[in-house]
């Protein structure tokens, strides 16, 4: 069997993170990428036969034309694409070719999307025509995600739910543990224990809303002054929001990680207060099982799919509020460090969220 995965990013990221962990897990199958090169380019390498492209224009003829000469040089059998632009682009790329079955799968469903309403029902009308016409199966994550998709023109019959997982070799290491010299430096530069160390880890992008969690902070800062933000990830709103910490004069409170290795994930995980998610917008929200297996608390925005992934085993504050952000803050003070309910959430992730549930479950689709 052929599978050829592509996606518009090979930085980390939850999507990209779910196509690493399906290339370094899927048995018997002879697995091909094509991507930008970035943080995962050379650990897909590691797994499967690579091609770089730079990122993905709207129609993009270039692509479609590069695709296929990948498809039929090595007479590829199954596509998975990532995200509308790359979806649309491949799904084209397959018509008339060896590809038998063709696997889209937009992460986070349109209408979440932090874009304009225009974009919005463009880009929604454009991705479920292209789907439903030459998509094989469309991937939702959750029940809640499926639901959505349908109420976007998805066809039901189209919809597979597979859940997302959690990496056995981050499991591992979070268990056997031990700090290195070289975390010990990491970690002394990251972090003050006198502080109340704030941890949001995944993107720096308007869906993710680490403004709200810069604007919290200004306010929890006047009661609760030692305490720190450590904002680490990239994204198109870095510049935006370094400039709303200077202007709100909060350097000395937030730190910014642009580059961070898995080990140093690992350890700022593991060395964290308290991590928040504040986002708008989520198809899984893989970063949440990482800090529920490592850290407690954590806290996260109510939205439906955060709700049904995590079953409530977390705090929760309503979504883009700031006032109930800052009372989870307070809340999360006096948490901080419980042992037992950290093993709790252990348990629930070693019980729904294992990487050899996952690897079966896209093995049955591409088999069928």
């Amino acid at each position: 069997m052929k599978v050829l995965f592509t996606l518009n990013s090979s930085n980390f990221g939850g999507m990209e993170k779910t196509v690493l962990d399906l290339v370094k897990g899927l048995p018997g199958v002879e697995k091909f990428v094509v991507c930008p090169e970035g943080d995962y380019f050379k650990q897909f390498k590691e797994f499967a036969h690579v091609y770089k492209f730079r990122p993905v224009k709207k129609l993009d003829l270039e692509y479609i034309k590069f695709l296929r000469e990948v498809i039929s040089k090595n007479q590829i059998e199954i596509i998975h694409a990532n995200e509308p632009k790359v979806v649309f682009n491949s799904l084209l790329a397959a018509v008339g070719t060896s590809v038998k079955i063709k696997i889209s799968h937009t992460h986070t469903p349109i209408s979440m999307w932090q874009v304009s309403f225009l974009a919005k029902i463009l880009n929604i009308f454009l991705n479920s025509f292209i789907v439903n016409l030459l998509s094989t199966y469309e991937i939702a994550l959750t029940q809640t995600i499926k639901e959505r998709k349908i109420k976007e023109g998805i066809l039901p019959y189209k919809l597979k739910i597979i859940p997302n997982a959690l990496d056995s070799l981050f499991i591992e290491e979070v268990d056997n543990y031990k700090p290195l010299e070289v975390d010990q430096k990491f970690i002394k530069s990251i972090f003050d224990k006198t502080n109340f160390n704030i941890l949001f880890l995944s993107r720096l992008t308007k869906e993710k809303n680490q403004i709200l969690l810069i604007n919290t902070l200004f306010e929890f800062l006047k009661k609760y002054p030692k305490t720190i933000l450590i904002l680490a990830g990239k994204g198109s709103d870095y510049e935006i929001l370094k400039k709303k910490v200077r202007d709100l004069n909060l350097v000395a409170n937030v730190k910014f990680l642009t580059e961070v290795s898995e080990r140093d994930k690992l350890n700022l995980y593991l060395n964290c207060d308290l991590f928040v998610f504040p986002s708008l917008a989520e198809g899984f929200g893989i970063t949440l099982l990482e800090a529920m297996y490592s850290c407690y608390p954590v806290i996260s925005s109510n939205l439906p799919v955060l709700k049904e992934v995590t079953k409530g085993k977390i705090m929760f504050f309503k979504s883009n509020n700031h006032k109930s952000l800052f009372s989870k803050l307070e809340e999360a003070q006096k948490a901080t460090g419980n042992s037992a309910k950290l093993k709790e959430n252990k348990k629930f992730i070693l019980e729904n969220y294992t990487i050899n549930k996952y690897i079966n479950n896209y093995l049955e689709v591409y088999h069928k």
